[in-house]
């Protein structure tokens, strides 16, 4: 697997979450780390806080499960379920084994060179550099801890 926004494009650089960084052409699924995530089918969708979230298929199939219970007539919990699956995009591995993220998410994630890809509890999470570091500007990292509740 490999990060790639434009064919045409010089491979961006991806900042891991540990702090070590690697050029995206060089993000594939032989990283220990990421092997396990990328090794069946994926599937890229609007996250939130601006970043997007790539899903293994039995992670997606699990939040699937739980979207069924949505009433259709519930316009308020239609909503966040109509966007959700309509950015969904089943990932594709090209020629050269990069996944190109569709125009619409890249758009919605604000993606033009830099990309900071970190693995979360159910899936994993891509940001564009920039919306990460505001992200992350002003917490106190005592206060969020505290509120995970473990």
């Amino acid at each position: 697997l490999k990060y790639g926004c434009n064919p045409n494009q010089k491979p961006a650089r991806i900042f891991m979450a540990d702090g070590s960084d690697l050029r995206a052409d060089e993000l594939t699924a032989s990283h220990a780390d990421w092997a396990e995530a990328f090794a069946q089918n994926y599937t890229i969708t609007k996250g939130t806080s601006g970043c997007l979230f790539v899903f293994s298929e039995p992670e997606l199939d699990g939040i699937r499960e739980k979207l069924k219970s949505v009433s259709l007539f519930d316009a308020k919990a239609m909503k966040p379920l109509r966007i959700f699956t309509a950015s969904a995009w089943d990932a594709e591995e090209d020629k050269q084994g990069r996944i190109l993220i569709p125009e619409n998410l890249r758009e919605f994630a604000k993606i033009k060179k830099d990309v900071v890809v970190m693995k979360n509890v159910k899936c994993i999470e891509i940001w564009s550099a920039e919306v990460w570091d505001e992200y992350n500007s002003d917490d106190d990292f005592d206060d969020i801890v505290g509120n995970l509740g473990i």
